[in-house]
């Protein structure tokens, strides 16, 4: 599944990510919101169809205030990580674990 926004979310959604609030370095205005909520709720609904699905997340982007010309901003390594820690840990709170994750979609360069 998609970790976050991708090309592929409706423009009636506009940009998101789990934490848009600029230099928020303890993470704390992380929220799943509407579409990360709406996630897991498909996600348990899978996995009631067939419980031996292996889940794979797979991060689309980075939250614009860590990036810089699209790359991870060197300051932000250490929230980033963090991140996607939460990010692991909201969905597993929900009943949802992540088996896998790939750290970047679409690696350039």
């Amino acid at each position: 599944h998609t970790v976050g926004q991708s090309d592929l979310t409706p423009a009636s959604i506009g940009p998101w990510s789990y934490d848009e609030t600029r230099g928020d370095t303890s993470l704390k205005d992380f929220s799943l919101q509407a579409p990360g909520e709406a996630m897991v709720s498909w996600l348990k609904r899978m996995q009631e169809v067939g419980q031996d699905i292996t889940l794979l997340g797979s991060i689309w982007s980075i939250p614009t205030w860590m990036k810089q010309n699209q790359n991870l901003r060197w300051e932000y390594r250490d929230t980033y990580t963090e991140y996607i820690l939460k990010y692991l840990q909201e969905f597993a709170a929900r009943g949802v674990v992540v088996d896998a994750l790939t750290l970047q979609n679409e690696v350039s360069g």
